[in-house]
């Protein structure tokens, strides 16, 4: 579709780069090797376990229930023994079950054998992996933002909001393509040259592994104005177990592509001044000033002027 003009903002144009129709970018939240910045693994086996729990769980709640299942198998029917019927198999009964006559799970004499092996069981405890199977389906989510490239008309200038865009979304920009302007005087615009104009980024997805791609993304804003905002609170991402939330890798390489213009919500700025103290050292006193001078700091948010 062209771009967005509207009359109660004039002067400003809004080209919609996401999500993208073709259901194969869609559903590809994790970026290929060497295609972004400092790549985590991507999700394990657990995510399966849960699933087939969590059908299980429905299922009772529904009365559908299967004979000899039980709500605390983690493995779908197919790929296990019943509950029922492992409590009566030889090696199984030695290992995970028997009694607890001697009142000890961790008898440590050689000379007795120890009778209570239900320690070794796992039960109920891998439901732990809930937080990350919400995260994936959050990922599946996630590429379905609406990304928008505000643009400046006078000066082509563009303010960049992924939201929390993932690889198949920033790949489907490569090959976004507009005609501008009248008969005669027309001019192609691209995604890659809406990347390459822009002058304020904000980082997708609070700055994770797979929401800023590498050659296809971060490497082409080549505007020297760049200024960045990372939306995310370290403590709590490490807290919540997210992985390393933002990435090192990513805000190491946008500070360089930034000359330190970063701005973290969750850095300790509490006042204009407070910004001298995030000031690169490669950067001189009078760049860093002319930038901080267009920076107004609040009890809740940045605001930055251009």
């Amino acid at each position: 579709e062209p771009a967005i003009t509207l009359p109660e903002l004039p002067g400003i144009r809004f080209w919609v780069l996401g999500p993208p129709k073709d259901e194969k970018l869609l559903k590809k939240s994790n970026p290929s090797q060497n295609t972004a910045y400092g790549l985590d693994a991507g999700p394990g086996g657990s995510q399966a376990l849960l699933i087939a729990g969590l059908k299980s769980n429905m299922g009772a709640a529904a009365g559908a229930l299967l004979p000899g299942d039980s709500l605390e198998d983690p493995f779908d029917a197919m790929y296990s023994i019943p509950m029922v019927r492992a409590e009566h198999v030889p090696f199984f009964e030695k290992r995970y079950y028997g009694d607890s006559t001697d009142g000890n799970l961790y008898e440590k004499a050689t000379s007795k054998e120890i009778h209570d092996q239900s320690w070794r069981r796992i039960d109920t405890s891998w439901m732990g992996a809930s937080e990350t199977m919400a995260l994936q389906l959050d990922s599946a989510t996630n590429n379905t933002s609406l990304v928008l490239a505000i643009e400046r008309i006078a000066t082509g200038e563009i303010l960049l909001f992924p939201g929390d865009a993932q690889a198949g979304n920033w790949l489907s920009w490569q090959d976004l393509k507009w005609e501008t302007g009248e008969a005669g005087g027309k001019k192609t615009v691209t995604g890659p040259d809406l990347l390459a104009r822009t002058i304020f980024y904000k980082v997708g997805h609070h700055g994770s592994h797979n929401a800023t791609l590498k050659a296809k993304g971060l490497e082409l804003m080549v505007n020297d104005a760049l200024v960045a905002m990372i939306p995310v609170d370290h403590e709590m991402a490490v807290k919540k177990r997210w992985g390393r939330m933002p990435l090192p890798e990513l805000v190491d390489r946008i500070k360089e592509k930034t000359h330190g213009r970063v701005l973290k919500v969750d850095d300790d700025v509490k006042a204009p001044a407070d910004l001298a103290k995030l000031k690169p050292a490669n950067v001189s006193p009078e760049d860093w000033k002319q930038f901080t001078d267009r920076v107004q700091v609040t009890d809740v948010y940045y605001e930055v002027s251009f």
